[in-house]
């Protein structure tokens, strides 16, 4: 896991990533591309650093602890739900909350969004592909699958 002030500045539009980067309708977002290869089946992708062996994600060039180069490596698809929590934001038109969660994958705690079954501490999770956004030009993303008890 990286800390904050290693992590990019937010552009313009208040979205991580390059400032006006184009999006094609259904491709991932410019700023989640580094960080997931979209399936069947998706994979998170992290760093490896060549000389301590850490891995860190989103994946860097450069390790955070050690400063040396990295290597780009999968994650595994199955994980475990470490924490999760529940967003009631502009619930105008019955709109379901957005439920978030921390996944551990392969040493990582990876933030995204959770998806199936009712989330639990310690669930079973499986990367998987989510569609957001408008419905005129809607953006792919990982998404953390909740398998059922």
């Amino acid at each position: 896991m990286r800390s904050s002030d290693s992590n990019p500045a937010p552009g313009p539009s208040g979205a991580l990533g390059p400032a006006g980067a184009a999006r094609t309708a259904g491709a991932a977002p410019a700023e989640l591309a580094d960080r997931w290869r979209p399936g069947p089946p998706p994979v998170l992708l992290a760093a490896r650093c060549r000389a301590c062996g850490r891995l860190s994600f989103p994946p860097w060039p450069q390790c955070p602890s050690c400063w040396q180069q990295t290597d780009t490596v999968p994650l595994p698809r199955q994980g475990t739900l470490y924490t999760f929590t529940a967003i009631h934001v502009g619930q105008s038109g019955g709109e379901p909350p957005r439920v978030l969660g921390y996944a551990d994958f392969g040493g990582v705690r990876v933030l995204g969004p959770l998806t199936g079954a009712p989330p639990w501490i310690g669930a079973p999770v499986t990367v998987a592909e989510a569609t957001s956004g408008p419905a005129g030009s809607p953006s792919r993303r990982y998404a953390f699958q909740v398998d059922s008890p």
